[in-house]
């Protein structure tokens, strides 16, 4: 009998387990993209079948009945589930000086769970996520060249979404929030995909480098994503790689550096901007088809066009 009662219990405990949502905590009203991101990266974690509660509340009663507590709380305690940065003297600082915002720390708690490695946790830290921390401690990534301009930030997609003036009457901060968490979900699944493929090119486009005879020029059998790893050589001026057009190889000059224009080495100056009959005439090579005005790619009908013109234009 005692065994019999103590199981009929165990089963109630399981459907009761079942049935409880797990509660996710942040602020209320306005909210920006670090909030956003980190409750959209805890609720992939926790799997499409897990029921989530969202609770934006600045009340402490209601962070210490959530399970996670992002960006509220004063308290960044990954293993008790709270991830904040507003405490006095911040919740620290990357090797780059970009300090943590509450994104940030979800990612450096979850992030190669969710991409299964570190190399693709750190494609998205560098693409994703540390620039949305950088705008949520006030830290400029960019300068300005133009007078009233500014880059158009992933924080201003979600700014144009929030109630504004009048519609603050009429529309809720916190339905705003969930259907955001959506689009939020969607970016952040795409990205952690993406970086994932590209954590594979890296390596075979590394491979590929090691393999080159001569390093000025690496020749790619794909597609791939390069300039991370190239960059990071001191040899490598030009790729040569299928491009997406059937039958279409290219030549890319590899850039000084992962952000910016400025290349190592452009293609010869009387290249640029040349086309068909013309640029072959030039180039000496009858496969040539065009070369960008900018001089940073040119374009052939075949893999041996492409490599002989990347050739052509280390002479």
């Amino acid at each position: 009998m005692g065994d019999g009662l103590n199981g009929f219990v165990l089963c109630l405990s399981i459907i009761h387990n079942i049935n409880m949502s797990v509660i996710i905590a942040t602020h209320p009203g306005g909210f920006h993209a670090d909030d956003l991101f980190a409750v959209a990266a805890i609720i992939i974690k926790l799997g499409e079948e897990t029921q989530v509660e969202i609770i934006r509340s600045r009340e402490p009663s209601d962070w210490e009945k959530a399970d996670w507590v992002v960006d509220v709380g004063g308290k960044n305690d990954p293993e008790a589930g709270c991830f904040d940065h507003h405490q006095f003297g911040g919740a620290g600082k990357r090797d780059n000086g970009i300090p943590y915002a509450s994104f940030g720390l979800v990612w450096k708690y979850l992030g190669e769970e969710l991409t299964g490695g570190k190399k693709a946790a750190e494609i998205v830290d560098r693409v994703l996520v540390q620039p949305i921390d950088a705008e949520d401690n006030g830290v400029d990534l960019c300068r300005p060249i133009f007078q009233g301009v500014a880059p158009y930030k992933i924080q201003n997609v979600f700014f144009a979404l929030q109630p504004n003036g009048e519609e603050i009457l009429e529309r809720d901060f916190d339905q705003v929030f969930k259907e955001a968490l959506v689009w939020a979900q969607t970016f952040l699944k795409r990205e952690i995909k993406l970086a994932c493929q590209k954590a594979e090119e890296f390596s075979r486009v590394a491979q590929a480098y090691r393999e080159s005879e001569d390093k000025r020029v690496i020749v790619l059998e794909g597609d791939h994503a390069w300039k991370e790893v190239l960059v990071e050589k001191p040899e490598p001026l030009y790729v040569v790689y299928p491009r997406k057009e059937e039958g279409r190889w290219g030549v890319k000059a590899v850039p000084s550096g992962v952000v910016g224009f400025d290349l190592r080495r452009p293609l010869p100056a009387d290249w640029g901007g040349k086309q068909e009959e013309e640029l072959k005439k030039i180039t000496g090579e009858p496969g040539a088809i065009f070369c960008h005005n900018k001089r940073f790619l040119c374009v052939a009908d075949s893999r041996q066009a492409a490599i002989n013109l990347a050739r052509k234009a280390l002479e």
